[in-house]
């Protein structure tokens, strides 16, 4: 495991958000950094830049943000994401981005809540429930 000083030296490195970099540099401890609001973004971030891969033991934390954990199975896992799917039918908007880009077909089991958002159920029925058809 990385030591927080060097994760954060390799995260000023990447160019890191310098508004972002204030509030991390004045944390002490990871227990900090992973209680803050922002750290599922800031663990995507570093996954994307920094490891270039996943990053198992942040998965926890990036899960609790929907969109997040969206981005996260889409740049980093690059497919489905099934830890993360009862996450994302909690979000209508986020499980039709999912069900159209990551499954890349229908989603049953998401379609209650996605029709619970007008311009969501409308894009999912355009992009993926006729998308679907021969």
């Amino acid at each position: 495991m990385i030591k927080f000083s060097t994760a954060i030296a390799l995260a000023e490195e990447q160019g890191a958000c310098y508004d972002d970099m204030e509030i991390i540099r004045s944390m002490s401890s990871c227990e900090e950094f992973w209680a803050h609001p922002k750290a599922p973004k800031w663990a995507y971030w570093y996954a994307k830049h920094i490891l270039e891969g996943r990053w198992t033991e942040a998965e926890k934390v990036i899960i609790t943000n929907t969109m997040w954990a969206y981005w996260y199975a889409r740049d980093i896992i690059r497919g489905r994401w099934p830890e993360a799917e009862p996450v994302f039918k909690k979000d209508p908007e986020v499980a039709y981005w999912y069900s159209r880009n990551i499954l890349r077909c229908r989603w049953p089991e998401a379609e209650r809540v996605i029709m619970t958002d007008p311009i969501s159920w409308y894009l999912y029925s355009k992009n993926v429930i006729r998308g679907d058809e021969p």
